[in-house]
């Protein structure tokens, strides 16, 4: 009985070290090939938001600058910042309104 657990340990261990897993190479690369798009895309994506904002601030800083081309005096400049603070209040409340209800949809409240 010793002589034949050893011979049947003996193949066990030529069969263990020469086992190679089966790996379907279409699969595999289906699958790497569905990841670089999926980060291409999310990368994409960034690259056009970025662009957006990019773009954005400079119309932003050109309407600034031509404001002050204007030479205002000390009270339509004060009007003006709050009114650009209002406003700017305004579009992040709007965008926590939108993320919650994002969350609502997707029933999980954010960290």
């Amino acid at each position: 009985l010793q002589i034949k657990l050893q011979e049947n340990l003996g193949q066990l261990l030529n069969q263990v070290a020469t086992w190679q897993p089966s790996i379907d190479a279409t699969l595999l690369s289906d699958a790497i090939d569905t990841c670089v798009r999926h980060n291409l895309r999310r990368l994409k994506e960034e690259y056009l938001f970025k662009m957006d904002m990019i773009k954005l601030n400079w119309a932003d800083q050109n309407l600034i600058r031509k404001f002050y081309e204007l030479i205002p005096n000390d009270d339509v400049i004060q009007a003006a910042k709050q009114l650009w603070q209002i406003a700017a209040d305004e579009l992040r409340t709007k965008e926590k309104q939108e993320i919650f209800r994002q969350c609502i949809y997707l029933k999980r409240l954010p960290n």
